[in-house]
């Protein structure tokens, strides 16, 4: 089973400098659907997907603007965030790649 069709958008941050959890999916009709928010606020993070979930690591928030070790996962059927182990250095404005062998 693969994510289903669409662009997922989340996190960031406004111009008032607070940042957002929010995840959001445009599907194939060009919708918006708002979906369940990150544990965590942030921008400047790094997220990559598989078949059934999507992972965040990282990014900056107003609490932690030198970067944060967390890192979550997104499970696109059940449509819930779990907060995973801590990533072993603070990250932030950094890319990630998943490989399949």
């Amino acid at each position: 089973m693969c994510l289903p069709d669409g662009i997922y958008v989340m996190g960031g941050v406004t111009n008032h400098h607070r940042y957002l959890s929010a995840l959001y999916k445009m599907g194939p009709g060009k919708q918006w659907t708002k979906l369940a928010s990150m544990d965590t606020p942030r921008a400047f993070f790094a997220a990559v997907a598989n078949c059934a979930n999507i992972y965040v690591t990282g990014g900056c928030n107003g609490d932690n603007k030198d970067g944060l070790c967390l890192m979550e996962r997104y499970d696109v059927m059940r449509n819930r965030w779990e907060t995973l182990a801590p990533m072993a250095r603070k990250q932030c404005m950094h890319s990630a790649a998943i490989l399949n062998i």
